[in-house]
């Protein structure tokens, strides 16, 4: 009596763990398809971006270089990945790297401009963004960043620098009155009208 009351315990407690188990391994594995589905979501979203998505491990080495990023730098991916910034840019290897350490060291994410001489597409500006990579605990594994070429905004911004330059010193040798009101209230007077009012300045 006593050996087959103590076989059912067993038997009922073995039981248990067994679908313990088999509860810890069915939310393993579904742990691994949610990660499997967010990596392939992430691999779609960095395909489609039209701004270069880039990561590095904690040696500066490229583990991820979308096409965005290829198209931007005119190089391949078989030139890029496994590589570190001194083969890869090594004009701009110097600033890049000192980027990637305040980004893991500080744990912040920046934002800087940086020229950058292209192969197939001469200078371009990028307006790039870097903060650090992290594992599941936490822990720094190397830097993430994203680069937007900004070339033409920059040039056009130049542009109409230049352009609101040269309308000002025009407008300021005028030899006629020149005026702007707002709000029932001048918001600008050139020299000349000053003058006409018997002022020294605009100001």
């Amino acid at each position: 009596f006593f050996v087959g009351i103590t076989t059912l315990l067993l038997y009922a407690l073995i039981r248990r763990q067994m679908a313990r188990l088999q509860a810890v391994h069915r939310h393993e594995i579904e742990l691994h398809l949610e990660r499997q589905r967010s990596l392939r979501l992430l691999a779609a979203i960095a395909r489609a971006s039209q701004d270069a998505i880039f990561a590095k491990d904690l040696h500066g080495k490229y583990t991820l270089f979308n096409e965005a990023a290829c198209a931007d730098t005119g190089k391949t991916l078989d030139q890029v990945l496994g590589r570190d910034d001194a083969t890869v840019f090594p004009a701009q290897a110097d600033f890049l790297l000192l980027g990637d350490r305040q980004a893991m060291t500080e744990g912040l994410v920046r934002t800087v401009e940086l020229a950058v001489d292209t192969a197939h597409r001469g200078r371009r500006t990028f307006l790039i963004t870097k903060g650090p990579l992290r594992d599941g605990d936490g822990k720094v594994t190397g830097i993430f960043g994203l680069s937007r070429d900004i070339t033409e905004r920059k040039q056009a911004e130049e542009e109409l620098r230049e352009n609101e330059a040269r309308f000002r010193a025009l407008v300021e040798q005028s030899a006629a009155g020149i005026y702007i009101i707002q709000d029932n209230r001048f918001q600008y007077v050139n020299p000349h009208l000053a003058r006409i009012a018997g002022y020294d300045s605009p100001a």
